[in-house]
């Protein structure tokens, strides 16, 4: 007989449903054990679907109920805990066989990657919550603001709206810095006719959203800048098409990147994509080392990009649920 165990705090939320900065999952077939600390445990024993304890003797009490339940081998997320657990679990439970195996991991990140339809309309809302906090951004920008009051604007506008949080720290990326892909708000200030790129995502009830908007301050933009956008816009509306069930993600990140290559433009060098849930990143990644293959139920970014060092960059991210 075989035990999952399961400590890491974004695994055990998704099985339990239950937020806490501690606790132990134990799976043992249909039986589910849940180990948690005195903070929690009132709470715990309504909310979680599971055989509560109360944490006293841990090690004692992990090794009762794998004792109990004849356990022969224990399953640990070994990609997900930090080696020095792993070695202390791997002491603590000598007379268990603790395998080495990613295979928890694996099953877990799998079962992830395909939201249910309870997932998928927390993470709409979140998406929303952002949605409506850059409709306002939009009419607040000024021309002489610094990349850093825009995006404190931004997020105080998220949090108006509703988020728990910021789903990751924000860019907000004018001129030359736009053509790095993920660079830090500084005092840069906004001039007319400046190429602006933000990327931002609110978090409520656990899940993340994401998204890239491209703005054109001012009336005048060259024909390089107009061509890059058209070409990004070309690639992502491409990519969205074929993001759908069965698709094979190399394939996809090829196609997007050779719209872009037809435009006389060098492609993006990050993935066109990642999974987004619980985790701002997590699977399926569609990229051109990407092995995954899309399932119905994923949802995932959309984000290609043109990057013209010390110029300009362009990208623009929606996210797509696979159909």
């Amino acid at each position: 007989m075989t035990a999952k165990i399961v400590t890491n705090a974004i695994s055990r939320r998704y099985l339990t449903g239950f937020p806490s900065s501690a606790g132990t999952l134990i799976i043992i077939g249909e039986k589910r054990y849940f180990i948690i600390d005195s903070r929690y445990y009132d709470k715990a024993k309504y909310a979680v679907n599971a055989e509560v304890i109360k944490q006293d003797n841990y090690f004692e009490q992990i090794t009762e109920i794998l004792t109990a339940n004849s356990i022969s081998e224990v399953l640990l997320e070994t990609d997900r805990i930090p080696h020095s657990e792993f070695l202390n679990l791997k002491e603590k439970l000598a007379k268990f066989n603790i395998s080495e195996s990613e295979s928890l991991s694996k099953e877990i990140a799998a079962m992830r990657a395909v939201k249910t339809p309870k997932e998928i309309e927390k993470i709409k809302a979140a998406q929303a919550i952002a949605d409506k906090a850059f409709d306002i951004l939009i009419t607040e920008i000024k021309t002489g603001m610094t990349e850093k009051e825009i995006s404190k604007l931004l997020h105080i506008l998220m949090l108006t709206c509703g988020a728990d949080d910021l789903a990751f720290d924000t860019t907000v990326a004018s001129g030359e810095n736009s053509a790095i892909p993920h660079a830090v708000p500084t005092d840069r200030k906004i001039k007319e006719n400046d190429i602006l790129l933000i990327d931002f995502g609110a978090k409520k009830d656990g899940y993340h959203s994401d998204k890239t908007r491209t703005l054109l301050i001012g009336d005048t933009h060259d024909n390089t800048q107009l061509a890059a956008y058209a070409a990004v816009k070309k690639a992502q509306e491409l990519g969205i098409s074929l993001m759908k069930d069965g698709a094979f993600s190399k394939d996809i990140d090829q196609a997007v990147k050779q719209v872009i290559r037809d435009a006389g433009f060098i492609p993006y060098e990050h993935g066109l994509s990642h999974g987004v849930g619980l985790e701002i990143h997590e699977a399926p990644t569609v990229s051109e080392r990407s092995s995954d293959i899309l399932q119905k139920g994923n949802i995932i970014s959309c984000e290609p990009g043109i990057y013209i060092p010390g110029q300009f960059g362009i990208r623009i991210e929606d996210l797509v649920i696979v159909q």
